[in-house]
This record gives C-alpha cells, structure tokens and sequence, in this order.
C-alpha cells in the first residue's frame, strides 16, 4: 500500500466544487491505497475528510499561476507521500483510477495529454522573451494542467522548477499566456521521462465539437462559466 497525496486548490466561489469531488475521490481514486485529500484553501472545508492547509484569497489568475508556489510552501508536509497527484477541483470522477497512472521509475512525470490538443496544436506561449516559450519545431504533444503526478520528491522538484519560470516572467512583467499550463508544456518539451496518459483523465464534461478522442472518460472537467466563477 502506498502513501497518495492528492492537491486540491480551492478559493472563491471554487470551493463549491470541493465536496462532490472529494466523494469521488473516496469512491474511484485508488481506493487500495492510503489516499490524504490536502485542501487549499482560504477556508477550511468542515466536516470533510480533507487535510486543510490556509492560503490567502487567491483570485483569478494567481489561483492557478502561482499554484506551485503554494504546494511549495507547504512542501515540508507533502514529502512523506510516497505519490504527490494536483487535480482542478472543478473535476468528478466517474470511474475507476488505478496504477495505471502511477509512475514506472523515480524521476518519472505523469500527464495526460490536452484533450483539445490531441490531434495537435496547443496554447503554447510564443513571446521569445517569456521563460515559457517553446520553438515551434518543438510544440509536438501538448498536456493539460488540471492532471499530473510523480513521486513526491519528483513532483517537487518539478513544482520548483516550474516556480522559478514562472517567478521569472513575471519580474518581467509577463504572464504566461496560460499561466502555469503554459510552464508545464515548457518543462516538458525536454523533461527525460515522461508517462504519457490519455484525455480520460481530463474529458469534457459536456463533449465538443473540438474533441476528437474517442476513448472512455474517467476523471470529467465540469462544465461552468469561467466568467462568472472567476469573479470574487
């Protein structure tokens, strides 16, 4: 049995989505394994079986921005997982997770491949000048950032990693075009070993016309209104 930390980011009107996602979790998420819920969040979330650690109010877009920032804070209760996964709180499982997304070697990073992207493209940032950007010759496979683990020492090394890019656009006035998204596709672009995962762990919940994967969902991105959630 293994040691699985689950981050879940949620503030603002996020924290609606906290509940049903931690009951799927319970029922489909590795559920031979010791699995701890680890909640950010400006308010703790009561009556949950949830670990609650506070952040600030964090409104759009340093929610997901600075997300490596936070898991690095609070990194000194983290390392004693043996297996660190972020999930988008905004998201419901609806059937079994397993080992099949646990990483084969140590270094090894799990991501799932975008499922907007998975005939190709991709949000890729573009501007020279951003420590996020990537060649066009190099934007091959492009990942989504709302499902991604590693081993815990890994995953905060890569957290670290990704934390310093961005910190570094930002001192120069830049935001990368799709915030920490935009970090991870970077990082990859010559990260050693990666574990490549399907969109089932990223589906949309409402399927468009843009997404051509013709597989079996197991994690859903809920459907919202990005406008209106933002707002505090």
């Amino acid at each position: 049995m293994s040691n699985i930390g689950i981050l879940l980011v949620a503030t603002n009107k996020y924290k609606q989505f906290v509940s049903p996602l931690v009951d799927t979790i319970k029922e489909y998420f590795l559920v031979d394994d010791d699995v701890t819920i680890f909640l950010f969040s400006d308010r703790p979330a009561a009556g949950l079986p949830v670990f609650n650690l506070k952040i600030p109010n964090l409104t759009f877009p340093d929610a997901t921005l600075k997300r490596y920032h936070i898991f690095l804070n609070f990194s000194h209760l983290l390392i004693d997982q043996d297996y660190l996964y972020y999930m988008d709180v905004d998201s419901k499982i609806v059937s079994k997770v397993d080992k099949e997304i646990l990483p084969d070697a140590p270094n090894q990073l799990v991501l799932c491949r975008h499922p907007g992207f998975w005939e190709g493209g991709g949000s890729w940032e573009t501007r020279v000048k951003s420590m996020c950007y990537v060649k066009p010759e190099d934007r091959l496979k492009y990942y989504a950032g709302g499902f991604l683990g590693a081993k815990a020492t890994t995953f905060l090394k890569v957290a670290a990693e990704l934390k310093e890019m961005i910190h570094k656009d930002l001192l120069r006035g830049i935001t990368p075009v799709w915030h920490d998204e935009s970090a991870l596709n970077c990082l990859a672009v010559t990260y050693p070993n990666i574990k490549e995962l399907p969109p089932a762990y990223i589906y949309p919940e409402s399927k468009k016309d843009w997404f051509t994967w013709p597989g079996t969902p197991k994690i859903l991105a809920l459907d919202k209104d990005h406008e209106n959630i933002r707002k505090e």
